[in-house]
């Protein structure tokens, strides 16, 4: 072994100080590329454990097991709310890349400190404050982060970061004619990509969960719920050349008190696949579902567009010089849900229908007690592009295949009957193996696999059995 080779650390740090360091900052100024800082279950709070700074360093912070939920949940980064004690969770700005790994930690109630970024000063970055930097963020939880203009749980400029597995609760962006994102705000970067992410019930002026501008953005696999905007983007709001590819997504019971109750798109290009965009609701602005603006063009297939709310086009609004081009889809009213202003244009293809999607449950005022899976009946069951090809491995929203029965479904969920828990469309063995691995298990343990959940209770038991039954061997 040469003389001059190093071995990666493993730099454990605990909560009262009593680890290798005394704080997390501490264990990160020590550490060197490739090393591990592993952090154990407690509150890490104060001096030394905000504003956490990576400061270039491709290394790893995580908690001791971040596969576990229950671990990520009480491995607590936490801030002190108030004006007068402002901070960040963590920051990248030295030009880290995507080998500086944040990893399945609790980041909650930062308030976020002033940055100059543009020539301005303006708080941003609750929970993580990204410039010119790439990291990975991976299934951190975000709670309760707030900003007062830009990005209460994230705020990135200038990099490329990759956002995974992550879920944003109660995030806030404040001020009433702010800017907005109130999980995830990105602008004038080269990229981002939020991948697999979880949005419930955060706040906006623009775009409750995302906000985006002038950045090439990648969305795919996420749920967003519960989201209220002020303004524009109950769920998400585009912006200003922004080039957007949204697919395999589900928002629903969103609200913008002015325009697109889900997506709003100023000046932007979207390319909207395999998603659910449902019983979101928009003022007089319009656009329940979407809103298209200061042209805009937006090409939506395979999609389920239903139930969504507006005075100006309940499920979706062309304004300003924009086109929407819609195929394979599921619109209620067909096009007379959609508000089509003089000079636009709605490019009506092939494949549209206007049937009831029939989801699992519906309580058009409470996402929590909606389920959107397609039932067996479904319209919306293989009767999306049939010239659509699923890319190896790709899947819907809860993992399984992306087609199961030949062709792909409308929506987010692709339709897979009870007990098919591997998506082969048969119930047999191999998925009563995959249930037996999840047995008793709970969403908050490890060993919990969702497909063995069959009736979305977050348990598996004998009522997954049950249903697992009746299809047997079908």
């Amino acid at each position: 072994m040469p003389a001059s080779a190093t071995w990666a650390r493993v730099i454990n740090v605990a909560a009262d100080g009593t680890g290798e360091y005394p704080s997390i900052q501490a264990a990160i100024d020590a550490s060197s590329g490739g090393d591990e800082v592993v952090l154990a279950q407690g509150v890490f709070t104060g001096a030394g454990n905000e504003n956490l700074d990576f400061k270039g360093k491709a290394i790893t912070v995580r908690s001791s097991n971040p596969a576990d939920p229950q671990v990520v949940a009480n491995t607590r980064m936490q801030g002190v709310p108030t004006y007068a004690t402002r901070a960040h969770g963590f920051v990248f700005r030295t030009g880290e890349g995507r080998d500086s790994v944040l990893d399945g930690v609790q980041i909650e109630t930062f308030y976020s400190s002033d940055e100059i970024c543009n020539g301005q000063l303006f708080s941003s970055g609750g929970g993580v404050y990204i410039l010119e930097a790439s990291p990975t963020i991976r299934r951190c939880i975000f709670y309760r982060d707030r900003s007062d203009w830009w990005g209460g749980g994230i705020f990135s400029n200038g990099g490329n970061p990759l956002i995974a597995d992550c879920t944003f609760i109660e995030c806030i962006e404040t001020v009433t004619q702010g800017v907005g994102g109130g999980a995830i705000f990105c602008e004038d970067s080269p990229g981002i990509e939020i991948r697999r992410c979880t949005f419930i019930d955060n706040q906006a002026y623009n775009g409750a969960a995302i906000y985006i501008r002038n950045t090439p953005t990648v969305i795919s696999h996420c749920k967003i719920q519960g989201g209220y905007a002020s303004n524009f983007g109950g769920a998400v709001r585009l912006f200003l050349n922004a080039q957007v590819t949204i697919s395999d997504c589900l928002l629903t019971h969103n609200d913008a008190s002015a325009g697109g109750g889900g997506i709003s798109c100023y000046g932007t290009t979207l390319d909207l696949s395999g998603c659910t965009v449902a019983y979101n609701s928009a003022g007089s602005s319009g656009g329940g579902g979407i809103r298209c603006v200061s042209s805009s063009n937006v090409t939506a297939a395979n999609l389920v567009l239903w139930g969504n709310t507006s005075s100006v086009g309940s499920q979706a609004a062309v304004q300003g010089s924009s086109t929407l081009a819609v195929s394979y889809a599921d619109v209620q009213n067909s096009q007379a849900g959609i508000s089509v202003s003089s000079g636009n244009t709605l490019n009506w293809g092939a494949g549209n229908i206007g049937q009831d999607p029939l989801f699992v449950a519906v309580d058009t005022g409470n996402w929590q007690n909606s389920n959107c899976h397609l039932q067996g009946t479904s319209p919306c069951r293989n009767t999306g592009n049939p010239a659509y090809a699923a890319g190896t491995g790709e899947t819907d929203i809860d993992g399984q295949p992306r087609i199961v029965a030949g062709r792909v479904d409308m929506g987010s969920d692709e339709y897979t009957r009870a007990g098919d828990c591997n998506g082969d469309d048969k119930v047999n063995a191999l998925d009563l193996q995959i249930m037996a691995r999840s047995w008793n298990k709970t969403s908050s343990q490890m060993g919990y696999d969702p497909r063995a959940d069959l009736n979305a209770d977050k348990t598996v038991n004998v009522l997954d059995l049950q249903l697992m039954a009746a299809n047997w061997n079908t």
